[in-house]
């Protein structure tokens, strides 16, 4: 018979005290220094002192109440001290809960990093109102451009950025600069001026401005009545990659402007994918500059400049440029894909535009129901226009009528093969 003996040995657990994590541990409200939640005086002096409690704190959580807090200073919060990694948090109550009413002409709020390169900044759950003509710029970004690019993060949700009513003509000339953001997020982001009753010529100059960025997500976002949605460019150093899906860009001079590198800096850089997403313009949908491994799919593009246009026939006379839905420019291994490009438009309008040092594009299953020319194509390096169709409603549309060419091919070496 065996006999098992079993010995208890009694486990000690060191008992960790998070008294002094909980007493260090807070949220910080500008109602506690004194702001003003009904708009009626400024509550920039109230964010400034909070601001100077909050110090060289790493962790930050500011939240800002339910309320309209009237702002006639620009409200900065500085992040230094790049020896370890700084998160900072700053949400409101909701849109249209909290609102921040920006009085003066630099901006809302800038979260200065400009010496920094580890830190993530979230911006969420508020909005910024206009209550003056072309202020600067409603929240700013800015990090120091070195060391690890995956330590400097910005996101922004569930923000709203517009003017007061539609009889404004209040707005801010950019909703949100960010500058040396890696893998930035915006996400149900919504920008747009309200008082084109008021003036219908003056509009913001961008609704996201991105300078020297990598890898931004912008997702679920509606922007509108700018005169360039988005733009993700290279400024000082490089910018590259982007994911833009389910956004709704409309009323807009420039959709999406990508500019990533000119022909002689080097290879066009990588990954840009712009899927499910409704883009209406008036000089330019997509520009894609000096960009590689790009997908455009599921992409709804539509032109409102319509002078000349001879279905609308009103006597208007023809604008002297050539609206163009994607504009390829130094841009290989495209993929163009089940897009629809629809209405009547400038008889000048170029649903793609290809330029002859652009490579390897490929144009599937897209869909040609509009006025101007399909595809306008001047290289020579593998292009290719495949299961297409034209038309629509209107028959005149359909391509060989005189409302709608299907092709130019100046270079005279594109494959295409129609479906009807």
């Amino acid at each position: 018979m065996m006999v098992v003996f079993c010995l208890a040995v009694p486990v000690l657990y060191a008992q960790v005290d998070s008294a002094p994590f909980l007493e260090n541990s807070r949220v910080y409200n500008p109602l506690d220094y004194g702001a003003d939640p009904t708009g009626t005086t400024d509550s920039s002096p109230a964010f400034n002192a909070m601001i100077a409690d909050i110090g060289a704190d790493p962790q930050v959580e500011v939240f800002i109440p339910p309320g309209r807090f009237l702002l006639n200073s620009r409200v900065t919060f500085p992040v230094s001290d790049n020896s370890f990694q700084h998160g900072v948090s700053i949400r409101g109550g909701g849109q249209d809960a909290t609102e921040l009413w920006v009085n003066n002409a630099v901006g809302g709020l800038f979260v200065d990093a400009s010496g920094m390169t580890r830190l993530c900044v979230q911006l969420s759950d508020l909005s910024f109102v206009a209550m003056q003509t072309n202020i600067t710029t409603a929240f700013e970004f800015e990090a120091a451009d070195a060391g690890d690019p995956l330590c400097r993060q910005l996101i922004v949700e569930n923000v709203y950025i517009t003017s007061p009513i539609h009889t404004s003509p209040n707005f801010f000339a950019t909703g949100i600069k960010a500058t040396s953001a890696w893998g930035a997020r915006f996400v149900n982001v919504t920008i747009r001026k309200q008082g084109e009753y008021v003036d219908p010529v003056r509009h913001p100059e961008y609704g996201i401005f991105l300078q020297d960025c990598r890898a931004p997500v912008i997702r679920d976002c509606h922007i509108n009545k700018v005169q360039t949605a988005i733009y993700h460019g290279k400024v000082n150093s490089t910018a590259r990659e982007a994911t833009i899906v389910n956004t709704y860009l409309v009323g807009v001079d420039v959709a999406l402007d990508l500019q990533f590198r000119q022909k002689g800096e080097g290879w066009p850089l990588p990954n840009v994918h712009i899927d499910n997403c409704h883009f209406n313009y008036y000089d330019v949908g997509v520009n894609v500059v000096g960009a590689r491994q790009v997908n455009i799919s599921h992409v709804l593009f539509y032109c409102s400049e319509r002078d000349g246009s001879q279905w609308y026939n009103n006597g208007s006379t023809t604008a002297d440029y050539d609206p163009v839905d994607v504009d390829l420019v130094y841009a290989s291994n495209v993929t163009i894909d089940h897009c629809l490009f629809v209405e009547p438009a400038s008889p000048r309008r170029r649903a793609v535009q290809i330029s002859s040092d652009s490579s390897y594009v490929l144009l599937s299953g897209n869909q040609f129901n509009m006025e101007g020319t399909a595809v306008y194509n001047q290289s020579s390096n593998s292009i290719s226009c495949i299961n297409s169709v034209f038309g629509g409603m209107v028959g005149d549309f359909s391509g060989g009528g005189a409302w709608l060419t299907r092709y130019v091919d100046t270079a005279g070496t594109m494959i295409t093969d129609d479906l009807n």
